[in-house]
């Protein structure tokens, strides 16, 4: 009878443990258009503010304004990045064009100083 019910137990927590599981794994975020973001903040204003109709509308479209120069900006500041890791693998090559097999083994071997400290901090 013990172990009955101690399986039970086992059972049941398992059970709690997939559901919750699933639960979480469904949860995607679905990413909300400009649109929707600033219909939000403004009603948030508004709410906070008590903004009249014509505040609300005016309010809404200053974020539809900032939050799409907002996402321009991330979207030139992600394509800068990956220029900028272009051209420092460019200058990496460069340089490994002209150092000896010694010297290519010493840089190797700093980068792989420079990983590890990097990880612990």
């Amino acid at each position: 009878m013990y172990k009955k019910g101690r399986k039970m137990k086992y059972m049941i927590i398992i059970l709690m443990l997939v559901s919750t599981s699933l639960c979480f794994g469904q949860k995607k975020e679905v990413k909300k258009t400009i649109e929707e973001k600033s219909v939000e903040m403004a009603e948030e204003l508004k709410k906070e503010l008590k903004l009249s109709d014509e505040q609300f509308l005016k309010v809404k479209l200053i974020y539809v304004d900032y939050l799409t120069q907002k996402e321009e900006l991330s979207n030139k500041i992600k394509l800068l990045e990956k220029q900028k890791k272009e051209l420092k693998s460019i200058r990496n090559s460069k340089v490994k064009e002209i150092l000896n097999t010694e010297q290519k083994n010493k840089i190797e071997l700093q980068k792989a100083k420079n990983r590890k400290k990097s990880k612990k901090n």
